[in-house]
């Protein structure tokens, strides 16, 4: 089977690293996979297998006009790209990318799977894109989210179109996708590490766990959190962390292709997000023996982390809970060990091979049914 994976770019990112992740595993299983990209190709920083093709739209020709103008061409692009891969199943990663291979898909017989992986309020990017959603969708013959929270979120917002649950998968043994700055080199030997990982916007509310740290700073003299990333808030962030004086126990040493290496040195991973979808980062954190401490945000901390067994959880914005919650893991070694070996399950739980199944499934059906027939739904 030849599988067309449509995704804006490699860059970075939870849903560029599913989309490595997928190509690699399907193409291990013998399939043809094509990843087709909106930036160009040689721009990528998430490799993937040798035996995946890399393709590009390209960019329009310049000049490139109004905003309406580079949009149609980047849709006819689209077009021609996907009848010239001659997939059997195209896979569009993300809400803007699935809407736009909706579009470019008009009047094909072409099966396509749309994919959101983030909050459905934050899915998709501009009104007109939004607007344009629901009659998008239609067009898809399976649409799928991370989390039975998210699901029940986008059926409001897209009615009448079934929503099939396919959360991420954790590939264990974990592939780095390149070089990155050296936690041994930056973290003293005798510290205990809190890792977070993300872009460094908005979203991930970096302030308010720095704020929480602060709190655990004067408590556990012995512990340093690092922010790894890249991000709009950088300078933000760095001069909170200057302004609480606390520049040798915060460090943002910028975007790390080691994450492995990271994970392997860390003693706890925290998240202070006011959303996500289902972050990788937590799930290979965890795959590789890391308890959590987070915000219960929408949607996925209750989906992923067993509050009491291999993590805390505490309400959204409640920063005092979350240094409590950090304070408390650090406290007590033996409660932080004893939930970093359950954390490992996620192996198991969000495993390969059982998404791989559930992909499996969900293509079979697609390759029965009409192009334009309205995906099922699939509940876990």
């Amino acid at each position: 089977m030849k599988v067309n994976l449509v995704c804006y770019s490699l860059h970075g990112g939870g849903a560029e690293r599913v989309t490595v992740n997928l190509a690699d595993a399907w193409a291990e299983q013998g399939h043809e996979v094509v990843i087709t990209l909106c930036t160009p190709a040689e721009e990528i920083e998430y490799h993937p297998d040798p035996r995946v093709t890399v393709d590009s739209i390209g960019k329009p020709p310049a000049p490139w006009g109004a905003p309406i103008v580079s949009t149609l061409w980047r849709l006819a692009a689209l077009r021609r790209h996907l009848r010239r891969n001659g997939a059997d199943i195209v896979v569009a990663m993300q809400g803007n990318i699935a809407i736009e291979t909706a579009l470019a898909s008009l009047s094909t017989t072409h099966r396509v799977i749309g994919c959101e992986h983030n909050h459905p309020d934050y899915a998709v990017q501009g009104r007109v894109w939004n607007a344009l959603r629901p009659l998008a969708y239609r067009r898809l013959d399976a649409l799928t989210t991370l989390t039975q929270g998210g699901a029940a979120a986008l059926r409001r917002q897209v009615p009448g179109r079934d929503v099939v649950i396919m959360p991420n998968a954790v590939r264990w043994p974990m592939q780095d996708s390149g070089e990155g700055p050296d936690p041994e080199t930056l973290v003293p030997g005798d510290h205990r590490l809190i890792l977070s990982a993300g872009r460094l916007t908005a979203a991930k509310a970096y302030g308010e766990l720095i704020r929480a740290f602060a709190t655990v700073a004067g408590r556990h003299p012995d512990c340093t959190l690092v922010l790894l990333g890249e991000g709009e808030q950088r300078d933000a962030l760095t001069a909170l962390v200057r302004e609480l004086r606390l520049e040798t126990r915060i460090l943002l040493p910028g975007r790390a292709g080691n994450m492995s290496r990271w994970y392997r040195r860390a003693d706890l991973f925290a998240m202070s997000s006011a959303w996500e979808g289902l972050p990788m980062v937590m799930l290979e954190a965890m795959s590789h023996g890391v308890p959590v401490a987070s915000y219960d945000f929408d949607f996925g901390a209750r989906d992923i982390v067993r509050h009491g067994v291999d993590g805390l959880l505490v309400p959204r914005g409640d920063l005092p809970g979350l240094a409590e919650a950090m304070a408390a893991m650090l406290a007590e070694d033996g409660m932080r060990e004893k939930m970093g070996q359950e954390a490992t399950s996620i192996r198991e739980r969000f495993g390969e091979r059982e998404i791989l199944r559930a992909w499996d499934e969900l293509f079979a059906r697609v390759l029965v049914q009409r192009p334009n027939a309205a995906g099922g739904s699939r509940s876990r």
